[in-house]
């Protein structure tokens, strides 16, 4: 390894930054994946995390339909690797995100209540936590998914829905039957019981690694966000799988010229 890396900002790319990636420099790294295979795959590089750094995993697994995750491997498929990462990690190093709840006509609260209980139930003693919380109409998702055909509903018509209620409900009872605790992201769902939690977590940080970690608020990030600061050292336009949803990728066509001209060598994506 180089022991570092260089961030480009999205909206200035001649804005460049080196991040130490050295042990001493690094308190924890936390991952957001949907497929980590590739990475467990490359076993001496996956070995050297392990021995030389704390980190854990934010793992989306949602399981939507093709016409919502087009590119992505099937939901068995991604609960098996799930259970593998999981199984290779310590406890609790693998956090759920079913992530974002999108509630259409193809994904109805129905469809959520039976998705929801499905994976749960396959996860059970592979992850303590999972993280929930409503699409946001990002203006790139949004025109996504409409060219799709896919009318959703947002955060503000489904506050005093019956129905939404009941599904909050329900996953927080399912969660709680299979010894997983839910919270949400940057939503205020307390009314259902579900607590406001963060992605980027000094308390998960510390029961995972011990006490020491403590950070501020992320004062960057939307109001409701409880995670602490962090530096990003991911890139938008680099995820080839399509997902309707998705605010990070502009064009999938050239996403996946970016991803397939990589080089692994090279200080940033």
């Amino acid at each position: 390894m180089q022991g570092h890396c260089v961030t480009v900002n999205p909206f200035n790319p001649s804005y460049r930054k080196m991040i130490s990636l050295k042990p001493a420099d690094v308190d924890v790294f936390v991952f957001w994946t949907r497929n980590p295979r590739r990475l467990m795959k490359d076993t001496e590089f996956f070995r050297y995390l392990k021995d030389n750094y704390h980190f854990y995993f934010l793992f989306t697994l949602n399981g939507y339909p093709k016409i919502l995750e087009p590119g992505l491997p099937s939901v068995e498929n991604s609960i098996g690797a799930f259970r593998e990462l999981s199984s290779a990690l310590p406890p609790g190093s693998v956090v759920w995100r079913y992530d974002p709840i999108i509630i259409s006509d193809e994904t109805g609260f129905d469809y959520h209540k039976k998705r929801f209980s499905y994976i749960a139930g396959l996860l059970s003693g592979y992850t303590g936590k999972v993280i929930v919380s409503i699409f946001d109409p990002y203006r790139k998702a949004d025109i996504k998914l409409k060219s799709a055909g896919i009318n959703y509903r947002i955060m503000e018509d489904l506050q005093d829905d019956s129905e939404f209620t009941d599904l909050m409900n329900h996953m927080k009872e399912t969660a709680d039957s299979y010894g997983i605790e839910i919270t949400s992201c940057c939503e205020d769902l307390a009314r259902v019981g579900i607590k406001s939690g963060g992605c980027i977590d000094d308390g998960l940080m510390n029961d995972l690694f011990g006490p020491g970690i403590k950070g501020r608020k992320d004062r960057s990030q939307r109001k409701n966000c409880r995670c602490i600061e962090s530096t990003d050292i991911g890139a938008y336009n680099t995820c080839i799988y399509g997902c309707k949803y998705c605010y990070a990728v502009r064009d999938f066509e050239k996403a996946k010229i970016r991803f397939n001209n990589h080089d692994e060598t090279a200080e940033s994506l």
